[in-house]
């Protein structure tokens, strides 16, 4: 189960010490995106776009969606590799 407190949507941002705001999509009832560029997906995972980087396929584990020379993470595929980087944790 997911916890919203250490992942929040996309509609919202977390300021540098910690406080979740509300963006402008959120009050105007657009969808949540289905794809973030990395320094959203980086700031969802509270780790910065260098580390993201890093870590996104083919060099690491965290799938992206290629469009032209832009990279972008699905928000649902992040929340399924968290699960899976839990399950591993779990069973250490």
């Amino acid at each position: 189960m997911q916890n919203d407190a250490f992942f929040p949507s996309p509609r919202t941002a977390t300021t540098s010490i910690g406080i979740a705001h509300v963006t402008s999509s959120a009050r105007s009832g657009a969808p949540d995106p289905l794809l973030v560029d990395s320094r959203t997906a980086a700031g969802m995972l509270s780790i910065c776009p260098k580390s993201l980087w890093s870590e996104t396929d083919p060099r690491g584990p965290i799938p992206c969606v290629r469009i032209g020379r832009r990279v972008l993470y699905s928000v649902e595929a992040l929340r399924e590799w968290i699960a899976t980087q839990q399950k591993r944790g779990e069973s250490k």
